[in-house]
């Protein structure tokens, strides 16, 4: 499906609609909602990678209208102090396309550390593609 889509945003919500169980690689989704106009403008993901070892890997999305205003460091600041702060999370882990500089330079602004390049490690609409893989530890967040 094409992202940023309306469909795409109901097919995405419709399987993660079941009660999040904190299993193992199973995802809660969360919407980001900009306060002035209580509009849903984007996504986070969190998941465990191994609950027993606090390992988690985020995500997120935003719809492209909303990119470049701050939402998305908001978001992700917010899950990543939640993580550390309440959920007795080791390391969070996230991967992104190399392509895309502007979510790279969004990890790293908010702390996290690239780590190494995954490669063809995802495949998009437009072909295999690297991934730089970051992360952040516990003992590294202010």
């Amino acid at each position: 499906p094409m992202l940023n889509t309306r469909e795409f945003a109901v097919e995405r919500f419709e399987k993660s609609i079941a009660p999040w169980q904190a299993k193992d690689n199973q995802k809660l989704v969360l919407a980001i909602v900009e306060k002035t106009s209580n509009r849903v403008i984007g996504e986070l993901m969190f998941k465990y990678a191994s609950k027993a070892c606090g390992l988690i890997e985020i995500g997120y999305c935003l719809n492209t209208a909303s990119q470049g205003k701050g939402f998305a460091f908001e978001a992700v600041k917010a899950l990543i102090h939640y993580a550390f702060e309440h959920q007795n999370v080791h390391k969070i882990s996230a991967r992104v396309d190399v392509r895309n500089n502007t979510s790279n330079k969004l990890l790293e602004k908010l702390g996290m550390r690239r780590e190494g390049v995954l490669i063809e490690h995802a495949k998009l609409s437009d072909g295999w593609c690297d991934m730089y893989s970051w992360g952040l530890l516990a003992k590294e967040f202010n």
